[in-house]
């Protein structure tokens, strides 16, 4: 078949559209790769002797297997390192982390050298071997749950593979703390963070929080997290993960440490350089609302230190809130995002729709319900009934907070079923907007919570909705919300029980 001049050889091989620009097409550079132009000779290049393929193609099962295990040829590596087969590892799994997992880190969804998560191949000789075989972990896990009907011998060789990398990054990391000068250097909280995130996306060990408490100790080793937000701008979206991961996990811990809140109200000053407004992470809740959230982990820490507050000063507190809460400008929020320039389109390809402001607008009011629905019942668990009915058809109201506190109560109570109604409405709507849906685990694992025991449809719904995200993102934790639900929680209802006595450790559904 001849070749159409018009095309790039990436875009012939693979056969896409190619815009035509140059000298690189924009295709090229949104997947990170580089353009061999437009000649008429085919471009020659040298591939890993393991991952070249001779002319006689597979049957199509077989073919559809290997889709992911040879992602190495795509990886130039240098011919002087063939031969080394750790190095060409490392090689293979930056790549793979660079194309499959690096554009689930951000709602915006860039790519390639767009997204300050992407790792040049060329900077693998220069990097610490820590967090590249961390990220090599991350690799062999995203690629363990994104095939979970893969052969069991296939599922023991990776699971080996990827512990023995975890391992070895964490004997990486300890040799280079063995000099002092390690000990607070931005290579060091980046190794810390990255192991981090990789013990998150593993899911079912707590080695996270000996990271995140390690990382904590280097923050404020260096003056806190304002100053390091400022010192270190090179690593600024690692910063951003801990304070996510470092919030969040308070809202599914038993009662927070109140210094560790504390700390986080440092973060609401600096909001708009680090959060900005959310689409730089995986959690694209208004940065408000996440203000609010600050506010309730540090609200639920202080009422969890002392037993002299009263009724009273804990209602006025969480009305405060829920105010707040309730007045949050979304449709301003989502109109921004909607009609914000930049925005790719999926890795699924251009026929999905970008998202539009109704989109957008489902996404801010998930996480506002949420929130409200996390501030009613963690700060007045006097409002959260056994048998509160939920109803999709409610419009959202916030309790009139005049007359007798009883009163005040029962408005409480009857704002949170209308908050749950109207999440979950949004959240069946959001799950048809594939590039949305996966960022909602949070208010999911917030609305299974509050699910009765006997309402099985929507146990249904939020169970189905936590697998897919476990396979279109490539990691565990929703895999541990749905046992977490299903063991904890479902069996002894809410209400009968309050929200800090539902968690037996702190657990983390955010990433």
């Amino acid at each position: 078949m001849e070749r159409n001049s018009k095309q790039c050889w990436e875009c012939h091989r693979r056969r896409l559209v190619c815009d035509s620009a140059r000298p690189q097409c924009r295709k090229c550079q949104t997947k990170g790769l580089d353009c061999p132009g437009y000649d008429s000779s085919k471009p020659v290049r040298w591939v890993p002797m393991q991952s070249a393929r001779s002319k006689i193609q597979p049957p199509r099962a077989e073919k559809d297997q290997q889709i992911g295990e040879n992602i190495a040829a795509r990886a130039v590596i240098p011919p002087s390192l063939k031969a080394d087969q750790e190095m060409t590892e490392l090689f293979e799994g930056v790549e793979y982390y660079n194309l499959q997992i690096c554009s689930d880190l951000m709602a915006n969804g860039f790519r390639g050298q767009q997204s300050p998560f992407f790792m040049p191949l060329e900077a693998i000789l220069l990097c610490p071997k820590g967090p590249l075989k961390s990220l090599v972990s991350v690799a062999l896990c995203h690629r363990l749950l994104q095939s979970p009907d893969r052969p069991s011998t296939d599922k023991a060789a990776l699971i080996t593979k990827m512990h023995q990398y975890a391992g070895e990054s964490i004997k990486a990391l300890a040799a280079w703390l063995a000099e002092p000068e390690n000990h607070t250097s931005d290579a060091t909280l980046a190794c810390v963070v990255s192991l981090m995130m990789a013990e998150i996306q593993y899911g079912y060990s707590s080695g996270w929080q000996q990271h995140i408490d390690g990382a904590a100790a280097m923050i404020n080793m260096s003056g806190g997290i304002g100053s390091s937000v400022f010192a270190r701008p090179s690593i600024r979206h690692l910063l951003r993960y801990y304070a996510i991961v470092d919030v969040f996990r308070c809202t599914t811990s038993p009662n927070p440490q109140l210094d560790a809140t504390r700390q986080q109200l440092e973060l609401v000053n600096i909001m708009p350089i680090l959060y900005g407004n959310g689409l730089d992470t995986c959690v694209p809740c208004p940065p408000d609302l996440f203000v609010q959230v600050i506010r309730i982990n540090h609200l639920r820490a202080q009422l969890g230190s002392t037993t002299t507050s009263s009724k009273a000063d804990r209602l006025s507190a969480t009305l405060d809130i829920l105010r707040n809460i309730k007045t949050n400008a979304v449709d301003q929020w989502a109109a921004e995002i909607a009609f914000s320039s930049g925005l790719p389109l999926s890795r699924s390809g251009s026929s999905e729709r970008k998202p539009g402001f109704g989109a957008w607008l489902s996404m801010a009011k998930i996480f506002r319900c949420a929130a409200a629905a996390y501030c009613i019942s963690s700060l007045f668990p006097d409002a959260v009934s056994s048998g509160g009915a939920v109803n999709s058809d409610s419009d959202e109201q916030c309790p009139d907070d005049t007359g007798p506190r009883g009163a005040a109560r029962d408005g409480l109570a009857d704002a949170r079923r209308i908050f749950l109604a109207t999440l979950l409405s949004q959240l069946r709507s959001i799950a048809t907007v594939s590039q949305l849906r996966k960022f909602v685990l949070w208010p999911l694992v917030v609305m299974g919570i509050h699910v009765g025991s006997d309402d099985e449809m929507t146990q249904k719904f939020v169970l189905e909705e936590l697998s897919w995200i476990s396979r279109a993102v490539g990691i565990a934790a929703p895999l541990v919300a749905r046992e977490f639900l299903q063991r904890r929680v479902w069996p002894l209802e809410l209400g009968e029980r309050k929200w800090a006595d539902l968690f037996d450790k702190p657990y983390l559904f955010a990433l």
